[in-house]
């Protein structure tokens, strides 16, 4: 049975006229007779029955008509569907987000992969390291912007897109102001506030060999930068992150700590339409550029959608919590 047939029969239900039925279906007489007569030898029976100048359905006609109106509705939804799939400019793009990378210099780069696809649906979760991957590897996210560490690179591929320092971030009036750099050996006698980052927290322990003092940790970057600038200690952050305006940053030193952000993909994974649009944008982009765009803190456990018009990009931002409690997170981190 095809879909043709199907069609053709259709259009002779209702018209009930040979002749109307081929206009309608831009098909000569004789082509839509025989595509009807095959239609019947298919399905046992008369469909139409034609008396004098009288045509009419026959009851094996009437039983089937709605039955292969929905087949071929059925038909036409699926071929949008896949046309719609495979139109770059309808297509949903699940990106995830490091909770510890900073939008300041992601945001450029955002929206100019917005503006060269305004119909495109971007996601953006932001989610942590830990869970990064496992969304990754499930097919839950398409591709992922993450500063991704040499031990887990396995299974991923990486495109690097820049490289940040992490820096010093302390309250207003803190004794650091007054340097243009922290020595690391400064560390040893203040408060950290630190984010239960397991690679960060790795790092700065075997650059201190294990002389830190922690006050506080927390899964939230927004929270941990409020209590800087309340006083309670001071942090380290990237230096693209989004430290708020009553905190002041300085870089750290002796030895210099460093991370390469990448947009990472699962290889073998064949890139959507959307995916292949960000690759590309991501290989035209001048990452070399300073240029940032201030980027407020975007409030974790909330979905804020934006959705305008058809003719305009829909981003969501969704905050996925992190799995691991600061006590687990603390416990496995020290060494």
């Amino acid at each position: 049975m095809e879909l043709f047939q199907i069609r053709y029969f259709l259009a002779l239900c209702d018209t009930l006229n040979f002749a109307r039925a081929a206009e309608r279906c831009h098909v000569s007489q004789p082509s839509l007779t025989r595509a009807v007569q095959k239609l019947e030898r298919e399905l046992g029976g008369l469909l139409v029955r034609r008396e004098r100048k009288r045509t009419h359905l026959t009851p094996l006609g009437k039983l089937v008509r709605p039955m292969l109106t929905e087949v071929l509705s059925h038909a036409e939804r699926t071929r949008g569907a896949a046309k719609s799939f495979m139109n770059v400019e309808g297509l949903p793009l699940r990106l995830g987000i490091g909770c510890s990378i900073g939008l300041n210099r992601l945001a450029a780069f955002l929206m100019e992969v917005c503006r060269k696809n305004p119909k495109m649906q971007l996601s953006i979760v932001d989610t942590d390291p830990q869970h990064m991957r496992e969304l990754l590897l499930e097919g839950e996210i398409d591709a992922a912007i993450w500063a991704l560490p040499a031990e887990r690179r396995d299974g991923l591929t990486q495109m690097v897109l820049y490289g940040e320092r992490y820096v010093v971030v302390f309250p207003q009036g803190h004794r650091f102001e007054h340097l243009e750099a922290v020595p690391f050996y400064e560390l040893a006698s203040e408060r950290l506030v630190l984010h239960n980052n397991h690679d960060m927290f790795n790092r700065l322990s075997a650059a201190s060999r294990g002389d830190l003092r922690v006050a506080c940790w927390s899964d939230r970057m927004d929270w941990i930068h409020q209590m800087i600038a309340a006083g309670l200690g001071i942090t380290i952050a990237a230096e693209n992150s989004n430290f708020g305006p009553r905190s002041l940053t300085r870089p750290l030193t002796e030895p210099e700590l460093t991370r390469e952000i990448s947009l990472v993909t699962v290889p073998g994974r064949p890139f959507g339409q959307s995916l292949s649009a960000v690759v590309r944008a991501v290989r035209a982009y001048n990452w070399q550029n300073d240029e940032e765009i201030p980027v407020g803190p975007v409030e974790p456990l909330l979905v804020a959608t934006a959705q305008t018009s058809a003719e305009t990009t829909s981003v969501a931002i969704k905050r996925i919590d992190p799995t691991i409690t600061a006590g687990r997170a603390l416990a496995e981190a020290r060494p």
